[in-house]
């Protein structure tokens, strides 16, 4: 566990571009560095701050709201994801028919 020493303050906010933010904020924004070696830090914070305003704007105003919004985009992915492997089953059977005859 680490004190808020200005020391400490003043090491994290160097590795954050001058911001401070809080450890889990942290290891979010180094892990989306390490995946996508193009994305520069500046750009991992503004990507993860939008992030973090999205939530504090919906999640954490209407948490129900939030919950049916999710369970809503989770059944329009199962749908698609379901529609499109009937699309593969329907174009193999139809081979196989016409292979058979």
């Amino acid at each position: 566990m680490e004190m808020c020493t200005d020391d400490y303050i003043e090491c994290v906010k160097r590795f954050n571009c001058g911001k401070w933010i809080c450890g889990m904020c942290s290891e979010v924004v180094k892990e989306r560095v390490s995946r996508n070696l193009g994305l520069c830090m500046a750009e991992a914070l503004n990507s993860h701050y939008e992030v973090c305003q999205k939530f504090n704007k919906t999640t954490r105003l209407n948490p129900k709201l939030s919950l049916a919004t999710t369970l809503s985009d989770i059944a329009k992915k199962s749908s698609q994801e379901r529609s499109g492997s009937t699309k593969n089953m329907k174009s193999s059977t139809m081979l196989k028919i016409a292979r058979s005859i």
